[in-house]
């Protein structure tokens, strides 16, 4: 049960300070050390349609994980909301902006708090256009060099939990020339050893509706054969919610989508 929850507004400086994006970090339990070592970042669908960090979806995600105690970043993209700087039409800006984003977060973290386990968790998140961007990320070897300076001796654990990435034509549109190098970099997570024989985590999870608007049942297997050879892969978890859309529109689908999300964590 969540003790104390901290909400703090702040601006992310990234590109050498030439563009800020407003964020907001919410703290669980900011005095239970427990749990300070598990963080959260949430991505929000394509800002040319409207997203933002407080799309219905985004904020539904980042209340799940706060519940679990996790400290969860939401924040909106280049050129949404008040965040500064242009949004790009191929991705590229909005993809390398989640990793400053993320590298951002645990870094400060870090070095403010007392992060005393040696174990430091990292779900890497995002919905529609901002899935996509959660997709691509691993940790730099900049983060772990800095990690080992602040916590010597810590392990970084990422997890992703991606939600309706647009798949097939529609993500050719969003990620023009590109959608190929996501689907690469993700198999590639899928697939890397963390050299930690007791990690039997899923490393993936990807919920999505099965009357999705913008990518059918097909596509997303498609997608699932490139990244993981099938559905049946132990380290991604696919869930399927019945009768969902692309934006989860009843109250049902999205409380399944939650849940999942919930049991998943």
């Amino acid at each position: 049960m969540l003790s104390k929850v901290v909400e703090t507004p702040c601006r992310i400086p990234i590109e050498g300070g030439s563009v800020e994006l407003e964020a907001v970090l919410v703290r669980a339990n900011p005095r239970d050390d427990r749990l300070s070592q598990t963080f959260a970042v949430v991505a929000h669908p394509w800002p040319a349609l409207g997203g933002t960090m407080r799309d219905r979806v985004v904020t539904r995600i980042a209340v799940a994980l706060i519940a679990r105690g996790i400290t969860t970043l939401v924040y909106d993209s280049r050129g949404t909301g008040s965040s500064t700087g242009r949004a790009s039409w191929t991705g590229e800006a909005e993809r390398r902006d989640y990793g400053a984003v993320v590298e951002w977060l645990v870094t400060t973290e870090t070095k403010s708090r007392a992060v005393s386990a040696d174990r430091i968790k990292l779900f890497c998140c995002g919905y529609s256009f901002g899935a996509l961007a959660a997709s691509v990320y691993a940790p730099s070897p900049d983060l772990l060099d800095q990690l080992q300076k602040s916590r010597p001796g810590a392990t970084l654990t990422v997890r992703h939990i991606l939600i309706s990435p647009p798949v097939g034509m529609t993500a050719m549109f969003l990620v023009p020339f590109k959608f190929s190098s996501y689907t690469s970099a993700t198999k590639r997570i899928i697939e890397a050893d963390s050299g930690d024989e007791t990690e039997t985590e899923p490393k993936v999870l990807l919920a999505y509706g099965d009357r999705d608007q913008f990518s059918s049942t097909s596509d997303y297997q498609r997608y699932f054969d490139k990244i993981a050879g099938s559905i049946e892969n132990d380290r991604l978890t696919v869930v399927v919610v019945e009768g969902g859309n692309h934006f989860f529109s009843s109250e049902e689908h999205i409380r399944a989508l939650r849940d999942a999300v919930d049991a998943w964590i």
